[in-house]
């Protein structure tokens, strides 16, 4: 697919199109990733006819990378996801979106609940809740930052191509390899201000406000958001319907086919 780009008042923000019928579904993507995670579950959605775009997500991809940690926050993701749902006069979509992009199509649906049609949460999260994100990550972060800022780290310019997530459909949620790729091609500047755009992110607020048909797909093996985070995150949206696929936090790459099975299903019943 050639890439397209949206020029916000920002920066480029890279996407890609597989043409459909009227109707749109958005994908996007987790933190340190880019669309091409999605190629794993693309094959197995040629039944969707709906359209296809698939966004990098600012200081992602192919997108720009802001300096300032707080052009990450998910507030900004959701307006640049807006800017670009007016940009094609798509005014009312079905969005799809892993990890941080779970949280930011939850953001968007929240601020604007007329512009989403459905949402599907794969791997979606809370901050400073679970036993990864406690006070001990906050302090590794903390001093993180302070040798990011030291150093004058700026970030890497936007890569000419995307991982590969075909390498790693058998890997673990703490894959160094994976990890480190993601790290190479995001930059560490990014990475860092990107976690702390997460930490300043209002998860409770956000999902309360949710009021339109969900579906939450969750990890049975996922170690960085477990089952109980899930059932959470499921109880703050009102009628939200939860699954659960048997893969780990990445279950986009390491169990693509059950998730798309569980997004067709999911389709099937709101047309």
């Amino acid at each position: 697919m050639k890439d397209k780009y949206l020029t916000t008042p920002y920066g480029s923000l890279c996407y890609w199109i597989e043409n459909g019928n009227t109707k749109t579904i958005l994908f996007l993507h987790g933190g340190g990733g880019s669309s091409s995670a999605w190629n794993m579950i693309r094959p197995y959605l040629d039944t969707t006819t709906d359209k296809k775009i698939y966004v990098d997500l600012r200081g992602h991809g192919k997108s720009f990378r802001p300096e300032n940690w707080r052009a990450y926050r998910l507030e900004e993701h959701a307006n640049d996801t807006l800017i670009l749902m007016n940009r094609l006069h798509i005014k009312k979509c079905t969005i799809i979106g892993h990890c941080l992009g779970s949280m930011v199509a939850a953001t968007l649906a929240a601020y604007h609940p007329e512009r989403v049609e459905r949402l599907i949460l794969i791997n979606p999260g809370v901050n400073r809740k679970t036993p990864f994100f406690n006070h001990f990550t906050q302090f590794a972060y903390n001093i993180l930052n302070a040798c990011v800022e030291f150093l004058k780290i700026k970030p890497i310019p936007p890569p000419k191509n995307r991982v590969d997530y075909s390498k790693f459909r058998n890997s673990h949620d703490f894959s160094l390899s994976r990890l480190w790729m993601d790290l190479k091609f995001i930059g560490l500047r990014s990475a860092v201000s990107q976690t702390m755009a997460f930490f300043d992110w209002n998860y409770e607020k956000i999902y309360r406000k949710i009021n339109v048909p969900t579906c939450i797909i969750g990890g049975v093996h996922d170690s960085i958001f477990n089952r109980s985070v899930t059932e959470k995150i499921k109880n703050f949206i009102i009628g939200a319907k939860l699954s659960f696929v048997d893969s780990n936090h990445i279950s986009v790459v390491t169990g693509s086919k059950e998730v798309a099975e569980k997004i067709q299903s999911f389709l099937g019943q709101h047309l």
